[in-house]
């Protein structure tokens, strides 16, 4: 009479042995292979398809995120930097008390505004720049010289080898 109940108790186990096993190796490879889906899900600040979210940092920074956008927002001693992972947002800087400079990073390169309002939207291969108030300076690639500085109500395009033309 035992061997039968102990027989279901032990497939049972088994079924959920192989379950947990199946989630953490689909998981796993999830995270490992679906590197933008997991960077998105993973990602500090994030909005879902036709959502839109307004966010106000510890420095009084305003950043409004635009529809299936994502970003992360690092601060240290030295500096403040929002990343952009995919989508658009539009940010309101705010004095910082330590007198930290302000950067947005993307894949094509960062950005440091000079007490502005501007938008960054991040495409497959390139950013668009606008600025609203104030200026931004662009630095494809990484490049520790200005490519462009963008005045209010100007906007360009930059891939990480060049910054486009001003419009």
């Amino acid at each position: 009479a035992r061997k039968p109940a102990r027989a279901q108790a032990n497939a049972a186990r088994r079924q959920s042995l192989k379950l947990v096993a199946l989630l953490a190796v689909g998981g796993g490879a999830w995270l490992a292979g679906g590197d933008e889906q997991a960077r998105f899900w993973l990602a500090d600040y994030r909005t879902g398809t036709g959502e839109l979210r307004h966010i106000v940092l510890e420095d009084g920074t305003r950043i409004a995120l635009n529809t299936a956008s994502s970003i992360d927002v690092r601060y240290d001693a030295g500096q403040r930097l929002v990343t952009i992972l995919k989508g658009e947002i539009m940010v309101t800087t705010a004095r910082d008390a330590a007198g930290r400079p302000f950067f947005v990073r993307t894949a094509q390169g960062r950005l440091q505004p000079v007490g502005t309002r501007f938008a960054v939207r991040v495409k497959e291969d390139r950013t668009q720049l606008g600025v609203f108030e104030g200026a931004v300076d662009i630095f494809p690639g990484q490049s520790p010289v200005a490519a462009r500085r963008l005045q209010a109500g100007q906007q360009a395009s930059f891939t990480a080898g060049q910054a486009g033309t001003v419009r």
